[in-house]
């Protein structure tokens, strides 16, 4: 599996790299993979995307409420 990821905030990221990434990629691709990474930490990006993770899920939540209480009120 060929996966990278970045987790936290500006003052304190970690980029997160599966090992498959090193044997599929050479070294300037891992290089592209993670100056990928670090300017989505530079932009703020994370952020953007850990409040958009937060709405996803609180209206998927709101979701299923609305679906039982539907269930539950018909005849």
């Amino acid at each position: 599996m060929i996966n990278a990821f970045a987790i936290g905030t500006r003052d304190n990221a970690l980029i997160g790299i599966i090992d498959g990434i090193s044997r599929a990629l050479n070294g300037p691709e891992i290089t592209a993979v993670l100056a990928y990474w670090i300017s989505h930490i530079e932009n703020n990006d994370i952020q953007v995307m850990s409040m958009d993770d937060t709405i996803e899920r609180v209206t998927h939540t709101l979701s299923c409420i609305g679906q039982l209480l539907l269930l539950i009120n018909l005849p």
